[in-house]
């Protein structure tokens, strides 16, 4: 018997609400695709959004400052990859910062990379955006990402997709969609987190 498709996962108190599928339909998603609307939070709640991917995004609202989402605890082989975090904001100060997205170990003691986002970043307010968080991996390991909100604005997480940098049959790098600044992401070596807002 096939288990039943987490669609969101609701904030309740000290506890969290989960929706599931009992119904199944063929899913389009990639096997390394999350979407937002099942990350841990400590605030803020999945809404009906017709630009996210699967219909839901995570909404944390402009009051929900200091507070972050987090998908915890993905197993992965030694080798380096990209997240690739779709976000969206509704802003009003230009080039002010919205979010930090951060890459680390499961027990948040090792930053493996952080990029902060600006408002100046998105295209137009309230649209969709990828940005693109490199890292790597030493050796097999379980790592979390985290979406932090400095408040001041409505923040949306449609899904984080995570990709291997080798592409099938070849042994190259894929740097495909980074930038210099995206390659500035990935630290020689795993540093200690610290305070990471």
């Amino acid at each position: 018997m096939k288990k039943a498709r987490l669609i969101a996962r609701y904030p309740l108190w000290k506890t969290t609400a989960e929706l599931y599928e009992l119904k199944s339909r063929k899913s389009v998603s990639h096997q390394d695709t999350f979407e937002g609307e099942t990350f841990w939070a400590q605030e803020g709640l999945p809404r009906y959004d017709p630009q996210a991917s699967g219909g839901l995004a995570f909404h944390m609202q402009k009051r929900n400052q200091g507070q972050y989402i987090e998908l915890r605890n993905l197993h992965y082989p030694a080798g380096k990859y990209k997240a690739v975090f779709r976000v969206k904001a509704k802003h009003k100060r230009p080039d002010s910062r919205i979010s930090r997205l951060t890459v680390g170990s499961r027990d948040r003691k090792k930053l493996l990379a952080s990029k902060d986002i600006h408002s100046s970043e998105f295209p137009k307010p309230s649209s969709y955006k990828d940005f693109i968080v490199p890292f790597q991996l030493l050796k097999k390991n379980f790592i979390s990402f985290r979406i932090y909100h400095t408040g001041g604005n409505d923040l949306w997480i449609d899904k984080i997709t995570i990709i291997p940098f080798l592409q099938p049959g070849n042994d190259k790098i894929s740097t495909e969609g980074l930038q210099d600044k995206d390659r500035e992401c990935i630290p020689e070596k795993e540093r200690p987190l610290a305070n990471t807002f």
